[in-house]
Formats: structure tokens, sequence, C-alpha cells
């Protein structure tokens, strides 16, 4: 029986190709942080840089599909929006930051004193090094410092171009792309910080995976469970009319990863578990087919089982998450005042949150009937 870590050791170790020693250099400093919240600040920030990519397409926002072109609207309300985010981001380095956040405040002062241009040579360099995991925060909160700037001077226009606003989400996103440590672009990937599963039952469901479906429905779950800590989020955004815009990125990023994670189920998680069972076959000796015939045959069946389930869960869940995100949230530029978007992020997050339990009990029960 395998143990419940190395079930999905590796995606939470590999799936954002860190190289060995970053890995081990970003483990010792989250390590070394000395606050209890340090899990859900970190899960926060990274929600927030992966929420810029996400809320910069249209396709991720909530509210009913519009057919006015992306020229003739005034991007104004996504951008305050965007320096919301910017503004949190900005706290929640500072508190990974800690005492060394001072560092920046003198870093600033300097590039304004400084007299030669060799010494502000050298001293740019030094704020691009990303050698560690601190310096790459610094790198964030120097540049996100500066795009919170921009965005004020932005909003003080009469009206945000599709252009202008496109143009600094851009980069923004470039900035974080560029990140050594801090770089959570790509789609369906966890870290072992905040992703790692706890719930007992699905853990014990997980040891009955047949071997060809492990790496699917571990994906699977880790994404839901994932999916679950964006619901969260959203809901304390929501509980303080200040926050609640904030709500829209973080709610970007849940769509993002829901709509990726259909899409590996529904079109790539069958040829993955295919493949690693025409491996297995392959690798039982001729003399043994016969004997172990049934037992494969078995194996097979509760595979095409499994595939039908997780076909049948990305439907639910495509068709659940666009209903909600279509008739209970509004878009960013209809939204009233937190007062007003609050309880409708509430509601809407109800219904997110029942979706997401369904799946994991009805994935739970497939692959462990005899619990369920």
């Amino acid at each position: 029986m395998r143990s419940g870590r190395d079930v999905y050791a590796n995606l939470l170790r590999d799936t954002r190709g860190l190289r060995r020693e970053q890995s081990r250099a970003r483990e010792g400093w989250y390590a070394q942080l000395d606050w209890e919240r340090k899990e859900e600040t970190l899960f926060e920030l990274e929600m927030l840089l992966k929420g810029f990519a996400c809320f910069g397409n249209p396709r991720n926002h909530p509210g009913k599909p519009t057919q006015e072109p992306p020229v003739a609207h005034d991007f104004g309300a996504e951008l305050r929006i965007v320096r919301d985010a910017l503004e949190q981001s900005i706290d929640r380095i500072r508190q990974l930051l800690g005492e060394r956040d001072r560092a920046f405040v003198f870093s600033r002062y300097l590039e304004t004193v400084l007299p030669e241009d060799s010494l502000r040579s050298r001293l740019i360099r030094e704020q691009l090094s990303q050698d560690t995991p601190e310096e790459s925060l610094f790198v964030l909160r120097n540049t996100f410092s500066s795009f919170l700037e921009m965005a004020e001077g932005l909003l003080r226009l009469g009206r945000v171009s599709h252009r202008l606003y496109f143009s600094l989400l851009g980069m923004i996103t470039r900035e974080v792309g560029r990140n050594t440590y801090f770089n959570p672009l790509v789609a369906l990937e966890f870290r072992g910080e905040f992703d790692r599963i706890r719930h007992a039952d699905v853990l014990e469901a997980l040891h009955d995976v047949h071997e060809a479906g492990h790496r699917v429905v571990s994906v699977t779950f880790l994404a839901l469970f994932r999916a679950l800590r964006y619901v969260e989020l959203v809901d304390q955004y929501a509980a303080d009319p200040a926050t609640a815009q904030r709500a829209y990125v973080i709610l970007s990023v849940f769509r993002s990863d829901l709509r990726a994670l259909c899409r590996y189920v529904g079109r790539r998680a069958c040829h993955v578990m295919a493949d690693s069972f025409e491996k297995r076959l392959l690798d039982v000796p001729a003399h043994e087919i016969g004997p172990r015939f049934e037992d494969l045959g078995h194996e097979a069946a509760r595979l095409v089982s499994l595939r039908a389930t997780l076909e049948n869960l990305a439907n639910v869940l495509r068709v659940e998450v666009r209903r909600t995100f279509e008739r209970d949230v509004p878009s960013p530029a209809q939204a009233g005042a937190g007062e007003d978007l609050g309880p409708q992020l509430v509601v809407a997050t109800a219904s997110l949150r029942a979706t997401i339990h369904h799946a994991i009990t009805t994935l739970c029960a497939e692959i462990r009937p005899r619990a369920s």
C-alpha cells in the first residue's frame, strides 16, 4: 500500500519546475518563517500573482457575455480592481519580508540621491538579483510599487482605454512570469506549502486507486481542494466592503483552474490512464497472461468506470461554474458598492462550494465504493 504522500508527492514537487537547489532554498526559507499564518499569507500572495494573468483574460470574468467590442469599453472598473490587488499583494510581500522590507525603503531612497550613473547601475543590478526567495520577493516589492503608481496615474484619466489597461496588465504578468521563486502561472500546478491533502478519508480512498489512474485522480483531488481554498479566500474578501472587489481576481483564478481541470479530465485523462495501463500490460510476462487475465480485465473495467465518472464530473463542473458566474455575480464593470457586492459573492461561493464538495464526494465513491 502506498502512503498518502507517495500518491501525489511528485505533483507537489515538480509541477512548478524549480531546480532542485531552488526548491531546497524555498523550503528552507519557508521553514524559517515564524508566524502562524504563513501558509495563508503565502497562498494569498501566490494566488494574487496568478490572478493578474487570469484576470487579464475576459473569459474568466463573471457576468453575462457581452457583445461590446473591447476598444469601446472603459476599463476603469477593471483597473481599480487591479490596483487594489496590487496593494494587497504588496502588503502580503511586506509581511513575508518582515524586517527586510526596510531595505526596500532605503533602496528607493538611494535611487533619488546617488549622483553617479555607475552607482545607480550597480544598485539596479542588486535590485534585480534573485538568488534567494527573499531577493525574489524584493524584486516583486520594487516592481509592484512602480506598477501601483502607474495604475494610480491611469485612474486619474477620464477613461482607461483597452490598450493602456492591457499594456499595464501585460507588464505585471511578465514580471510575475520572470520571477524565480514566486511564479505560479503554470496551469494545474501545486505547492507543498499549501496544497497537501489533509482529509483522512480522501487519503484512504487514494490508496485504492489503480496505478494507472493515480496521477489523474491526484491531479483532480488537488485541483478540487485548491478550488475550495479559492472560495474561502473570496469569502474573506467579501466580508469587508473595502476588499470585496478584490475577490474578482481570485474568482478569475478559480474559473481558469477549473477550466483547465475540466479540459485535462475530459480530454487528456483517458490517454494518461490508457498509456499507463498499456505499460503495465507490457510488463506482464507472456506465461502470466492467462492466470492474470481475469484480474487484468477487472482493472481495465475499473479504469473505464473511472474515466466515465471523471468525464461526468468535468461536464457538471463546467456547467455549474458557468451558471454561477453568469447568473450570481455581476461583471466587474457592473459591480456595485462593497456593501452590495459582498452578499452576492457569498451566495455565489456557497453554490461553488457545494459543487466542489459534490465532485469530491462523487470521486471518492467511485474509487472506493465500499466506503460510500
